[in-house]
């Protein structure tokens, strides 16, 4: 992970980060669970229906109603968060070390807080 996170970013600013002992830990924590979601996903997919309640905020009936496909929103969408949020820090840890901190805490929290949003809708359904 170290190797892919230097050649996308200044080596010397992500070395200074990851030395850092609670950003390296909230990394190591999203990242599991992002892993753990996939791999959650693909041991429930073939048991899913062809129409799941994904759109709580719509009205009842059909029009909550979304394909299994739409469940890679959350996971990807804290992922997408999570390079966001990584980035940042790279950039800001040098000046402000406290807010590369709560960027990187953040995205742990964003992804603990989707993967329970999916396991709950998937063992709604199951």
């Amino acid at each position: 992970m170290m190797i892919l996170l230097t050649r996308l970013f200044p080596k010397n600013r992500v070395i200074a980060l990851w030395q850092e002992k609670t950003i390296r830990a909230a990394t190591r924590v999203s990242f599991a669970i992002l892993l753990s979601v996939f791999a959650f996903l693909l041991l429930t997919w073939k048991s899913l229906p062809p129409q799941l309640p994904l759109f709580y905020s719509l009205p009842w009936g059909e029009e909550q109603l979304g394909k299994p496909i739409f469940l890679l929103i959350l996971p990807l969408s804290s992922l997408f968060w999570g390079i966001l949020n990584f980035s940042l820090a790279v950039f800001s840890f040098e000046k402000q070390p406290l807010a590369a901190k709560i960027l990187v805490w953040a995205t742990t929290w964003i992804t603990f807080l989707a993967t329970i949003t999916l396991v709950k809708i998937i063992l709604l359904i199951t």
